[in-house]
Protein backbone atom coordinates (compact mmCIF):
# COMPACT_ATOMS: atom_id res chain seq x y z
CA UNK A 1 0.00 0.00 0.00
CA UNK A 2 1.20 3.44 -0.86
CA UNK A 3 -0.13 6.88 -1.51
CA UNK A 4 0.08 8.83 -4.72
CA UNK A 5 2.11 11.73 -3.34
CA UNK A 6 5.75 12.16 -4.38
CA UNK A 7 7.08 10.87 -1.04
CA UNK A 8 5.79 7.33 -1.61
CA UNK A 9 8.33 4.53 -1.97
CA UNK A 10 6.38 2.18 -4.23
CA UNK A 11 6.58 2.79 -7.97
CA UNK A 12 5.09 1.22 -11.09
CA UNK A 13 7.99 -1.24 -11.34
CA UNK A 14 7.24 -2.52 -7.85
CA UNK A 15 3.55 -2.96 -8.68
CA UNK A 16 4.56 -4.83 -11.86
CA UNK A 17 6.82 -7.14 -9.87
CA UNK A 18 3.99 -7.90 -7.43
CA UNK A 19 1.62 -8.74 -10.29
CA UNK A 20 4.14 -11.15 -11.79
CA UNK A 21 4.23 -13.12 -8.53
CA UNK A 22 0.59 -14.15 -9.10
CA UNK A 23 0.19 -14.68 -5.37
CA UNK A 24 -3.42 -14.24 -4.21
CA UNK A 25 -2.22 -13.44 -0.68
CA UNK A 26 -0.55 -10.27 -1.98
CA UNK A 27 -2.59 -7.23 -2.88
CA UNK A 28 -1.36 -3.76 -3.77
CA UNK A 29 -3.31 -0.56 -3.34
CA UNK A 30 -2.79 3.15 -3.90
CA UNK A 31 -4.60 5.58 -1.60
CA UNK A 32 -5.13 8.88 -3.38
CA UNK A 33 -3.91 11.93 -1.50
CA UNK A 34 -1.74 9.93 0.91
CA UNK A 35 2.02 9.74 1.03
CA UNK A 36 4.40 7.08 2.32
CA UNK A 37 2.67 6.88 5.71
CA UNK A 38 -0.80 6.01 4.40
CA UNK A 39 -2.19 4.98 7.79
CA UNK A 40 -1.37 8.41 9.23
CA UNK A 41 -2.00 10.52 6.12
CA UNK A 42 -5.45 9.06 5.42
CA UNK A 43 -6.71 6.66 8.11
CA UNK A 44 -10.08 6.19 6.40
CA UNK A 45 -8.43 5.43 3.04
CA UNK A 46 -6.12 2.99 4.80
CA UNK A 47 -9.00 1.09 6.40
CA UNK A 48 -11.04 1.18 3.20
CA UNK A 49 -8.24 -0.78 1.52
CA UNK A 50 -7.01 -2.93 4.42
CA UNK A 51 -10.18 -4.03 6.21
CA UNK A 52 -11.74 -5.95 3.26
CA UNK A 53 -8.37 -7.54 2.44
CA UNK A 54 -7.88 -8.76 6.01
CA UNK A 55 -11.47 -9.98 6.22
CA UNK A 56 -11.03 -11.95 3.01
CA UNK A 57 -7.74 -13.45 4.15
CA UNK A 58 -9.28 -14.40 7.50
CA UNK A 59 -12.54 -15.62 5.94
CA UNK A 60 -14.64 -13.08 7.80
CA UNK A 61 -17.16 -10.45 6.77
CA UNK A 62 -16.25 -6.79 7.20
CA UNK A 63 -18.39 -5.60 10.09
CA UNK A 64 -18.06 -1.92 9.27
CA UNK A 65 -15.25 0.21 7.86
CA UNK A 66 -13.66 2.84 10.05
CA UNK A 67 -15.40 6.17 9.63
Amino acid sequence: MTGDRPDNTVDDATFGMLEQLENTAISAAVVEGAGHFVRFDDPQGYHTAVDPFLAEMLGQAVAHPMR
